[in-house]
C-alpha cells in the first residue's frame, strides 16, 4: 500500500565541510546548493606523493557510496584519489528518502561534490564514475553543459539508468503521475531485488542486509526521472566529453537497449563495453574481473606510472 514520507533524513551532526580523517581517509558532510547536507568519503593512494588524478564515484538509486568502497581501493592502488559521495535522500545525506522535488537537485549535488572534490586534491583531472542513476544524474548535467563540465576530463557509465527494464504496473505508474504534483512524496516499493543486482552470491547477501540502501520511490522522483531520462535522449548529441559505456546484458532494471541507443547519438570521444550475461551492477558482479580490467585499460591516461 502507498505510504506517505515526510520525514527529512540526517544522520550526521557535522557542519558543513566537517570531517574526521587518517592519513588517506576522510568522511565527513559538506552542504548542497541548498544547504542539504551531503556525505563523502575521500580516500588518497597510499605512498603516492600527488595523485594521478581524482575520481568522483557517483552510486545509483536507492543506494550509497560506501557500496563502492571496493572500487575506491582499486582505484587508490592505482594512484587516483577516490571521493565517495551520498547525495541526497540516500546513505548517509540528508533529505527525504527517493524524493526530488526538481531533477537539478541532483545534477547540483554533483556539482558540489566536483568541487568538493577539486578542492580537496588540486591540480589534477577529474573524473566521474557513475552508477545506474549516478549516469542519469551525471549525462543530465552534460546534455545541460553544467559548469562543473570545464572541470570534468572524462567520465565513466555503468549500467545508466536511461530507460526502465523492469514491468512496472499501469496502476502504479498512474498513481505516480496523478500524485506527483499533488502527494509529491507519496511513496511506494521500488521493486529493486538485490538478487537481480549480481550473480554473486555474497554481494547479494550483503546489499540486502545494508541498512543505508532504501526500497522507496516516490512519485516526484518517478516522474522527474522520466523526464531526465527524455531529456538525455533528446540532447545526446551535446555530450563532447571522453566516455566509456559499461553495459550489463542481462540487466533487468536498466534497458540495455535504451543505453545502445542514447550511447549512439552521443558526441564525444566513446567507447563502449558490453557484458551479455551480467546483471545490473556490472562492478559488484561474479566475472567483474573482466569490467576491472577494461576500465584499467581505458583509465591508463589517468593511471600514475610511478
Amino acid at each position: 500500500a502507498p505510504v506517505i514520507h515526510e520525514k527529512e533524513h540526517t544522520t550526521m551532526t557535522t557542519s558543513p565541510m566537517t570531517s574526521s580523517a587518517t592519513d588517506d581517509l576522510a568522511a565527513g558532510q559538506f552542504a548542497s546548493f541548498d544547504g542539504t547536507p551531503l556525505y563523502h568519503s575521500l580516500r588518497r593512494p597510499g605512498g603516492a606523493a600527488t595523485p594521478s588524478a581524482v575520481a568522483l564515484i557517483v552510486h545509483g538509486y536507492a543506494d550509497h557510496g560506501g557500496r563502492y568502497q571496493h572500487v575506491a581501493d582499486w582505484l587508490s592502488q592505482r594512484g587516483l584519489a577516490v571521493m565517495l559521495l551520498d547525495y541526497r535522500g540516500h546513505g548517509r545525506a540528508g533529505g527525504a528518502r527517493g524524493f526530488c522535488r526538481h531533477f537539478d537537485e541532483y545534477m547540483h549535488d554533483l556539482e558540489r561534490a566536483s568541487d568538493v572534490a577539486r578542492a580537496a586534491v588540486p591540480g589534477v583531472p577529474l573524473l566521474w564514475i557513475c552508477h545506474s542513476h549516478g549516469a542519469l544524474i551525471a549525462l543530465y548535467a552534460m546534455c545541460q553543459e553544467s559548469p562543473a563540465l570545464a572541470h570534468v576530463a572524462a567520465a565513466v557509465f555503468t549500467s545508466p539508468y536511461l530507460g526502465l527494464k523492469l514491468k512496472v504496473s499501469p496502476l502504479k505508474t498512474g498513481v505516480a503521475r496523478l500524485t506527483s504534483s499533488l502527494i509529491p512524496r507519496l511513496a511506494l516499493k521500488s521493486g529493486i531485488e538485490p538478487r537481480y543486482l549480481s550473480h554473486d552470491p555474497e554481494m547479494v547477501a550483503l546489499r540486502t542486509t545494508d541498512r543505508l540502501c532504501h526500497e522507496v520511490a516516490t512519485a516526484r522522483w518517478f516522474t522527474e526521472s522520466t523526464r531526465a531520462q527524455t531529456l538525455v535522449l533528446d540532447q545526446a548529441p551535446r555530450v563532447d566529453k571522453p566516455t566509456l559505456w559499461m553495459v550489463a546484458g542481462a540487466d533487468v532494471l536498466a534497458d540495455p537497449e535504451v543505453s545502445r541507443a542514447v550511447y549512439q547519438r552521443l558526441g564525444g570521444e566513446k567507447s563502449i563495453k558490453e557484458y551479455s550475461d551480467f546483471y545490473h551492477e556490472v562492478l559488484h558482479e561474479a566475472g567483474r574481473e573482466q569490467a576491472f580490467a577494461d576500465l584499467h585499460e581505458w583509465l591508463l591516461p589517468f593511471i600514475s606510472k610511478s
